[in-house]
């Protein structure tokens, strides 16, 4: 019986050590930062159209402009100024390295 102790005890202690790794990798590779205001960003939208192979389909849409940030995860955006507005997540954003908006609001 103490040596089924001993094994559930070891087996535990690499399950955290394993788990503590992966999540170091997922937060070297996440997005901490977020997005400021006015940045421009790809919207992750896998949306399948009929007649087209999905394999040929993009899933990035954009780019879209940052209005504000909710709170630490949610942000509103907007494909061009009199768009509607979207509610998202981070994880479905990414940096958009192309033009940017101008003061008129025109890319």
């Amino acid at each position: 019986m103490e040596q089924l102790h001993n094994i559930h005890h070891s087996v535990r202690q690499h399950l955290k050590v394993t788990s503590n790794r992966t999540k170091d990798h997922y937060d070297q590779l996440a997005n901490v930062v977020g997005f400021q205001e006015d940045n421009t960003v790809w919207l992750y939208r896998p949306t399948q159209k009929t007649g087209i192979s999905p394999k040929l389909q993009t899933c990035w849409e954009g780019p879209h402009f940052v209005i504000t940030q909710i709170n630490d995860v949610i942000y509103w955006i907007q494909w061009y100024p009199r768009a509607t507005i979207m509610v998202v997540h981070l994880e479905t954003l990414v940096p958009y390295l192309g033009a940017t908006r101008d003061e008129d609001g025109a890319v």
